[in-house]
């Protein structure tokens, strides 16, 4: 989950005086409106095709799997945006990969966190716990634990290097329970472009939560013009990158889609919070609208072509075996195989 936790004892001044800090005046019906965006803005960022999907989970678990060999099926998640501070947002991340090939089913859980407490190892025990239940294997009689993850957003000294804690069972067993740990913050978006992270480039503009925080604490006005102008490029580099993804067929039509609605709806909320620009937000309204349009065009013109491939092999069907039709029409072999299936030519 994406949250701010309590002050605990270990916390440095700094730390408690930014948690302290009052949210900018909003009314109600405005913040109510953000925080919708926002809770809509991470399940599309992170419901994105099953391409992108297996990308995001071979990069964040240091995995190889091939999106033509696993089955991927989005687990039950939670999306909750804080009502008290919108800079506070809890989300989880669950998925599952079934390899088509050894029919073998690995759950993957991943929490987005703004600061660290000594309570989160437990969290991360329990929500594993649970999908463990939800997919207990009863013939086998297994509870098999999800991959887990916790990504840290916001820059802090006191993150370690994974999450852990022992458990001792009754019989004196001890089993050390360990959870790794992204520190977001050391990612660039170079970085994030070259390990297919792709889901998680439009929170680089989270970076500059903090110091958009701790400006409007002390009313520096100049500091935050600064930084709002630094948004406006990171905002246009990020849209940039999102574009040449779908130029390059990494990412399809729907995927820049979402990934340019997030890049509009953080910096909207970063605008409306702390900075209260108007150009700011028209301008990025206008560049995801200018960065989107050509990709529905182009999205139009590959139906169209995918469509005329489905119905030239379709045509096929009864003159050719199934790998010919594959090699020549450039269509995937199982689905020349499924196209036969549903047309009765077997």
């Amino acid at each position: 989950m994406w949250r701010e936790s309590g002050v605990s004892m270990d916390k440095d001044k700094e730390e408690i005086e930014l948690e302290s800090t009052p949210i900018p005046e909003e009314s109600e019906g405005s913040q109510e409106v953000i925080r919708m965006r926002l809770d809509q803005m991470f399940k599309d960022l992170f419901t994105v095709s099953n391409k992108v999907v297996v990308k995001l989970v071979n990069g964040l678990f240091h995995q190889e799997y091939v999106v033509q060999k696993v089955k991927v099926t989005f687990g039950a998640t939670e999306f909750v945006t804080d009502s008290s501070d919108l800079g506070i947002l809890r989300a989880d991340m669950f998925y599952d990969f079934l390899e088509l090939e050894t029919d073998v089913e690995i759950g993957f859980h991943t929490e987005f966190q703004t600061r660290h407490d000594g309570t989160m190892v437990i969290r991360m025990f329990q929500y594993g716990v649970k999908k463990a239940v939800e997919k207990w294997e009863n013939n086998k009689q297994v509870l098999r634990m999800p991959r887990q993850l916790v990504i840290f957003l916001e820059k802090s000294g006191k993150i370690p290097e994974k999450l852990e804690t022992l458990l001792i069972f009754p019989n004196g067993q001890e089993v050390n329970y360990e959870v790794e740990v992204m520190k977001y913050w050391e990612y660039t978006e170079d970085d994030l472009l070259e390990q297919g992270l792709y889901p998680l480039i439009p929170l680089q503009l989270m970076k500059f939560r903090q110091g958009l925080q701790k400006a409007y604490k002390k009313r520096d006005w100049p500091t935050i013009g600064k930084i709002a102008d630094e948004i406006r490029v990171a905002m246009h580099k990020l849209g940039t990158s999102s574009s040449k993804l779908h130029e390059n067929d990494e990412i399809n039509g729907d995927d820049l889609h979402k990934l340019l609605i997030a890049i509009d709806n953080l910096t909207s909320y970063l605008n409306r919070a702390y900075i209260k620009d108007e150009t700011l937000e028209k301008e990025v309204h206008e560049m995801t609208r200018t960065l989107y349009d050509p990709a529905v065009e182009k999205r139009g013109i590959e139906q169209g072509y995918e469509k005329a491939k489905l119905e030239l092999a379709i045509s096929l069907l009864d003159v050719l075996e199934d790998t010919t039709i594959s090699q020549k029409v450039g269509l995937e072999l199982e689905l020349v195989k499924q196209l036969r299936k549903e047309h009765g030519k077997n």
